[in-house]
């Protein structure tokens, strides 16, 4: 347990480097600007924080409508999917060896870098939601829809993560994983609005117009949760059966 503590500080320290630590920081101000002044430019200012957090962070099922949001909500997943991925092609192509040795087991490498990528989404998420609210017209939160809210954007950042890390054990080319995952996204947007079967599709959870009840934040938290579980199954599975040490 000592080790794989040590291994997920190691790693945070890796991913969260000053240079890109203030590029992630830049990239977050430019989707929030951009997403607010449309939000106070579009919208009854006479809503919520909450409703506020869910324009600027949640996309819209109207796809062909809104390719703009689309496209902004897309960068803001794929700044926390940069963030990850240089610790990711590292961990996998340089520190594989070193660190299962470390670590005894590839099931406890595997659980250190599941670990390290759901911090990693809880900081890189927070920090967004705090820089919302510093820009927000709203000031008065109510901080148990915030933190069911913000536990979504977690769980999903990570979803994201991990479909990234199958695909790459799978297809073995990070630059192919991570356009098939676009495509994917995009794919899941348009069959969604096409056959109105948003809530039944993963990358989907995220789109705001499905939360007309609140309860529905606990039902996507929960599928979400479910999926990312049989995800680490999948790719614990292919650890097992791939040879990390190979460099194609």
């Amino acid at each position: 347990m000592k080790s794989i503590l040590k291994s997920i500080i190691n790693n945070l320290k890796l991913i969260f480097d000053t240079k890109t630590f203030l590029s992630v920081i830049f990239m977050i101000n430019i989707v929030i600007i951009y997403k607010r002044n449309n939000y106070i430019n579009y919208t009854n200012l006479n809503i919520n924080f909450e409703s506020y957090i869910q324009y600027v962070f949640f996309t819209s099922n109207k796809l062909l409508e809104n390719i703009s949001e689309l496209m902004f909500w897309i960068l803001y997943e794929i700044v926390f999917l940069i963030l990850a991925l240089k610790y990711i092609f590292i961990e996998f192509k340089v520190y594989n060896i070193y660190h299962i040795s470390r670590l005894k087991s590839k099931f406890n490498w595997l659980i250190s870098i599941e670990i390290t990528l759901l911090i990693t989404s809880m900081i890189f998420n927070f920090l967004a939601v705090f820089i919302s609210y510093i820009y927000s017209p709203f000031k008065t939160i109510s901080f148990e829809k915030l933190i069911v809210i913000y536990l979504l954007m977690v769980i999903f950042s990570l979803l994201i993560s991990l479909v990234f890390i199958l695909l790459k054990l799978t297809i073995k080319n990070g630059s192919i994983s991570i356009s098939i995952l676009i495509f994917i996204i995009y794919l899941s947007f348009y069959v969604g609005y096409i056959f109105n079967i948003n809530i039944y599709l993963p990358f989907n959870q995220m789109i705001f117009e499905s939360y007309i009840n609140f309860s529905k934040y606990i039902f996507s938290i929960a599928y979400i949760a479910i999926l990312n579980f049989f995800i680490s199954i999948v790719i614990y599975i292919k650890i097992l059966s791939l040879d990390l040490t190979s460099k194609k």
